[in-house]
């Protein structure tokens, strides 16, 4: 074991890698911690990271001695797109993002394959993830063998052939039927010798598998030079795709989303957001209650207090004392500063009002 171990240790240091193969896991949250892989996705984020600081001007650092960070200003993602709420933390986007570094930006050729979840084709959040990936290699041939529960509740969707059948999942076994909830896809990159093409000149080849799991391994094997179609159906050919700007980048012709996905963003049907009062500080005891009179009283209490002392005593949830490393125990929030401020205009029982805390009230 230790000769293996010395073996591999000497391939990863001085070895030139130029194919990565893999199947990245599927678990969306990995359990380790995120600070320490946070620059790893954070390109496909279009996030800029800065050292977290203490008032002294320490760096802070997390459990394991290393730097935190946080993100500084808005992300390309939503400047770009209009992407606020994203899903790039998932695992596998992790492994491209390893593989798209070793080879798309540090080899001067390579491949990458991996079959993965497949929700990056199309997601939106993933345009900057796509954008990169096509600017860092010249060709992709991607082998979507769909299968999601999300997208199409594994039915082949209306208009294509065998509608309204099994879409099995490309994991489905006899002796495991339910296989995986998310669909899969195969995609290889290619980076040849030279500059990398355009992200809009990349070569895009894309095909559809459908139907049974059994008929989509079968489809793969017999695409391959000596392979035979399995008996009763065709192996499906590829066609060349253009992604764009326009179409944020898609990996695939069209859109077979008939699931919550297909669903429109709340972003895209409210034209505006406004942040109001934070429930996070509970609905009891602060500045929110059910009971109008009964908030009324405490905040007029609050706020008539002779000394931020007497009224921090009195409302510990209204001014609740700095953490350990001296930051607000709320982010934003210095409780003396904005009491002074309460105090000096004086109670208004006009500023009570109405609002619904919770949708459907």
């Amino acid at each position: 074991m230790r000769e293996e171990f010395d073996a591999s240790q000497k391939v990863k240091r001085e070895a030139k890698i130029i194919v990565i193969l893999g199947n990245p896991p599927y678990d969306r949250f990995s359990g380790a911690a995120q600070a320490e892989e946070a620059e790893l996705v954070a390109h496909y984020k279009g996030i800029e990271l800065v050292e977290e600081r203490n008032k002294d001007g320490a760096v802070k650092r997390n459990e394991f001695g290393r730097p935190k960070k946080k993100q500084r200003g808005d992300s390309l993602l939503y400047r770009e797109f209009g992407v606020r709420k994203q899903l790039l933390d998932d695992l596998y986007i992790r492994f491209i993002r390893l593989a798209e570094e070793r080879i798309g930006e540090k080899a001067d050729y390579g491949v990458i394959s991996y079959i993965s979840n497949s929700s990056y084709l199309t997601g939106r959040s993933h345009p900057l993830m796509r954008r990169s990936l096509l600017s860092h290699f010249n060709a992709v041939w991607i082998d979507n063998l769909n299968g999601d529960k999300y997208r199409t509740g594994k039915i082949i969707p209306k208009g294509l052939p065998g509608a309204g059948r099994r879409d099995d999942s490309a994991f489905t076994t006899d002796m495991d039927p339910r296989g995986i909830q998310p669909g899969t896809a195969i995609s290889t990159w290619v980076k040849q010798v030279g500059e990398p093409t355009k992200p809009s000149e990349t070569k895009v080849l894309y095909r559809d598998f459908w139907g049974l799991a059994a008929l989509k391994r079968q489809g793969l094997i017999a695409s391959l030079p000596s392979g035979t179609p399995p008996h009763g159906s065709t192996v499906p050919n590829y066609e060349e795709i253009k992604p764009s700007q326009e179409n944020r980048w898609r990996l695939t012709p069209n859109s077979v989303e008939v699931g919550f996905e297909a669903w429109p963003g709340l972003d895209e049907i409210f034209p505006a957001a406004v942040q109001g009062v934070n429930h996070n500080r509970g609905i009891e005891g602060s500045v929110i209650d059910t009971d109008k009179d009964a908030l009324a009283d405490r905040m007029k209490a609050y706020i008539d207090a002779k000394t931020f002392e007497v009224a921090a005593s009195r409302f510990p949830l209204l001014a609740p004392p700095p953490r350990d490393d001296g930051e607000p125990a709320i982010a934003g929030y210095d409780p003396q500063e904005v009491w002074k401020s309460l105090h000096k205009i004086g109670f208004d029982q006009t500023k009570v009002l109405s609002f619904l805390a919770f949708p459907l009230d």
